[in-house]
């Protein structure tokens, strides 16, 4: 399926677009981003009089597509989609930034091209919000692989982490730090993909900062808005699905560095994109390090207490590396790289990073690369999502085949959200 087909079936089967505005029309503003495709016009069209959540303030932000994506959008807007289009290609952060401009209603969303809401969302949403004084509401993501993902066992098959369904209120302090400590890829944290926030508290973090989306958007974001707001609300039930498609920015950058990481990287038109961080060496762990140290440049006052573990940072670009090179990678350079770097580090961080890695004259064997994926959150996160292990374990990763649950995409798998996790898991 392209990602305008998602886009706009993701669309149309949750938002009556015909419907007349309503208070609860103008509580959210629904910002779709991305590069479309609008191929399936049939399939976009479909499910538009399914849905009884009623949105105003839905903008479409095309980042200079070569198709007809403004007169798909204006036919399946029915006069509700606001429609708008850069001058000229941006890169993603940019772009971000360029439609948050946009954005209209008391809280913004962003829908990513590849990613899909559940039906029920922004009405657990809207009810969680009329009962609380929240400036942030954090949906559970799940993870969907679509029918094109580079790794043909994990394609249409949908992940999701153990969860609980119930609300929690979450400090933003907290998060803060085991963001900056972790250094790493973390689903259950404020994303804007996940995310419904303030919007004048989103527009005064971004006044004080300068601009709310950097390198890796999420995690700017994640940065900026958390220093404004004490606590924020995590619903713990999968309402929003991640999703990881060939042609995926962030699924490049964790799987093999393809050509859709390299063609975020250019867009920057920048030599050098690393310029905070140790290694080079393009990987997610770095890219992650990289704008969390930009965020707090920005605000220094409000995040100068947050540290990175560098020890962490760079076992969890090791790992990033290994993978990479498990894919088919050269990654000689890297390595290389690595080992000299780590031995210009302080006494404390090469002792860490050598108790799992090793050095360079000790190459790694099959059970150091277990004791690696054991101490990485990045790895232990990723393999328990990709290859969840059959332990019985309250924590094992529940993992759902779109041909046992009838479901042959990203939208049809969202369709079923939450109840497919439920009945899935009481299976």
């Amino acid at each position: 399926m392209s990602n305008a087909a998602r886009f706009g079936d993701c669309l149309t089967h949750r938002i009556n677009l015909s419907s007349e505005p309503s208070a609860f029309a103008f509580k959210f503003g629904l910002i779709v981003s991305g590069n479309c495709d609008l191929a399936r016009r049939q399939q976009i069209r479909r499910g538009s009089d399914k849905a009884s959540i009623r949105v105003l303030g839905v903008v479409v932000s095309d980042n200079c597509s070569q198709d007809d994506t403004a007169s798909v959008a204006n036919e399946i807007g029915a006069g509700r989609i606001t429609y708008i289009r850069p001058d000229q290609v941006l890169s993603m952060p940019d772009h971000w930034e360029f439609a948050l401009g946009h954005a209209r209603g008391r809280f913004v969303t962003c829908l990513c091209d590849d990613d899909a809401l559940a039906p029920e969302a922004l009405g657990r949403v809207s009810s969680l919000l009329d009962e609380s004084a929240s400036q942030l509401v954090v949906l559970n993501s799940g993870v969907y692989y679509g029918q094109n993902w580079i790794d043909t066992t994990t394609r249409n098959v949908a992940v999701f982490a153990p969860y609980s369904g119930v609300v929690r209120e979450c400090d933003s302090a907290e998060t803060l730090r085991r963001t900056y400590a972790s250094c790493r890829v973390i689903f259950d944290a404020p994303r804007m993909l996940n995310s419904f926030c303030h919007h004048e508290t989103l527009k005064r973090v971004r006044n004080a900062a300068g601009r709310i989306f950097m390198m890796c958007a999420d995690y700017s974001f994640l940065s900026l808005i958390l220093t404004a707001i004490p606590t924020w609300l995590y619903i713990d039930e999968p309402l929003h699905l991640q999703g990881v498609f060939a042609e995926g920015i962030g699924s490049a950058s964790v799987y093999n560095r393809g050509e859709p990481l390299r063609e975020f990287v250019r867009e920057f038109d920048d030599d050098k994109v690393l310029r905070r961080v140790p290694l080079q060496a393009p990987v997610v762990s770095n890219y992650i390090a990289e704008t969390l140290l930009m965020c707090r440049e920005r605000l220094p006052a409000q995040l100068g207490s947050y540290e990175i573990d560098w020890a962490q940072y760079f076992i969890n670009c090791w790992g990033d590396i290994l993978r990479h090179e498990t894919n088919g990678v050269n990654v000689a350079s890297d390595k290389e790289e690595f080992y000299r770097v780590v031995a210009e580090q302080p006494a404390a961080v090469q002792a860490a990073v050598g108790k799992v890695v090793g050095t360079a004259n000790r190459p790694l064997v099959r059970r150091s690369i277990r004791k690696l994926i054991n101490s990485s959150s990045l790895l232990a996160n990723f393999e328990s999502r990709v290859r969840p292990r059959n332990d019985g374990g309250k924590n094992t990763p529940l993992t759902v085949t779109g041909a046992a649950a009838g479901f042959d995409n990203i939208l049809e798998c969202a369709r079923q959200l939450p109840a497919l996790a439920r009945r899935s898991a009481a299976a």
